[in-house]
């Protein structure tokens, strides 16, 4: 019941901020992308995005239940942050590899999230 009502919060937070993949893309392209380029500082941004209480429950969570923010929360990274529009720049940031999926970037920024809450 927790986990779920993490999942619902965080997604309504990110929910504004993750409209659609084409609008990240109509974004990069009119030069008005304003992305992360670091893992730190897409970290940053979420724990100036995410009120107390949101960060509260997600360092509540256990490690192996962040997947379960895969959809709504890591959704709304990807879109924010323009995994899916080229951010290249933050993927290898965070993994240290040119190509990577950016589903895996966002599991990435996650659990570094989660990390800095502990």
């Amino acid at each position: 019941m927790r986990i779920s009502l993490v999942l619902i919060l965080m997604l309504g937070i990110l929910a504004g901020c993750a409209d659609s993949d084409t609008q990240a893309v109509e974004a990069e392209q009119e030069g008005k992308a304003d992305w992360p380029t670091t893992c730190d500082s897409a970290v940053a941004r979420l724990t100036a995005q995410l009120p107390q209480l949101e960060k509260e429950n997600l360092a509540g969570m256990k490690r192996d239940d962040l997947i379960l923010l895969h959809h709504g929360f890591g959704t709304g990274i990807r879109n924010e942050f323009g995994l899916w529009g080229g951010n290249l720049a933050l993927a290898q940031s965070c993994s240290g590899k040119q190509n990577v999926d950016p589903d895996a970037v966002s599991m990435i920024i996650t659990e570094r999230l989660w990390d800095s809450l502990q």
